[in-house]
């Protein structure tokens, strides 16, 4: 109760929240990856998607990531497509690799691209699940990304501001 307190406390002051997760980053760059069983790699200390650091929390962090993947080829089927069939992979806010990491596992990793804002969690992934790296920009509307077979983006219109949410289904219909 008093953890959940301080988090909403933190949030909801914008300077002190910017100073602690500066802190956390700082922190995460000391503190080694660490495995998990049932999760393919390392999860980095800055996984925001991991912050437990429990066995109940590494089911939830690999079932929710296993259904990322369900979604994915659900939408592969119904265009009569499999995961063979996609030369060029794009997770659009990949993070620290929570769903870039079970993608790894049913394609090779050459054909995925991961980007994200977080210079550290692109870094990450491309070291520790060998994808090809790409640094973003908080203003989308200077950055170009190519063309790309499937793109997935999850989650990350509730952390864009309205122009930016513009420009990423510009870029989407772009890719």
């Amino acid at each position: 109760m008093v953890r959940r307190r301080l988090v909403q406390f933190v949030k909801r002051n914008e300077r002190v929240h910017r100073a602690a997760r500066e802190a956390r980053f700082r922190l995460g760059r000391l503190v080694p990856p660490r495995r998990y069983p049932g999760i393919p790699g390392r999860v980095h200390f800055n996984d925001f998607m991991f912050t437990e650091r429990s066995s109940a929390e590494a089911r939830s962090y690999r079932e929710r990531a296993l259904n990322v993947i369900s979604l994915i080829e659900e939408s592969l089927a119904a265009a009569g497509r499999t995961f063979d069939d996609v030369d060029r992979w794009l997770d659009f806010g990949c993070g620290y690799g929570r769903v870039v990491r079970f993608l790894a596992e049913r394609v090779p990793a050459e054909r995925i691209y991961a980007a994200d804002v977080v210079e550290e969690g692109v870094r990450f992934c491309a070291s520790e699940f060998g994808v090809h790296p790409v640094l973003s920009r908080a203003d989308l509307a200077t950055l170009q990304l190519g063309r790309f077979d499937f793109v997935y983006a999850i989650s990350l219109l509730t952390h864009l501001d309205e122009r930016n949410s513009v420009e990423l289904l510009r870029l989407l219909g772009e890719s």
